[in-house]
């Protein structure tokens, strides 16, 4: 789905494909993450954490989400991120963590 998106960014700054920046962005967003430091951080945690040999697996996963996203449903095992979570993820993005 995200692959069909084209790119207006300029070539400068291109350092990932534009349907890995939208299908990790949604998977922030499905994630509970709101607001653009929210989403840039967890994605940061995600990608720290994150084996190499996974990526692709992991870009099909979110893409598949947001197919259930478009069609209103919740995505298979979906959990909503609680509230503590998300405060300790601000704090670690508001001390540049």
């Amino acid at each position: 789905m995200f692959k069909k998106v084209t790119d207006g960014r300029s070539d400068q700054g291109r350092d990932h494909p534009v349907a890995a920046v939208l299908a990790l962005a949604a998977a922030a967003t499905v994630a509970g993450m709101t607001g653009y430091r929210a989403i840039t951080g967890w994605i940061a945690d995600v990608l720290l954490k994150a084996d190499p040999e996974e990526y692709e697996e992991t870009i099909r996963i979110a893409e598949r989400a947001m197919a259930y996203l478009e069609r209103g449903e919740s995505p298979p095992g979906a959990v909503r991120v609680d509230e503590a979570y998300k405060a300790r993820l601000r704090e670690q993005i508001e001390r540049g963590a």
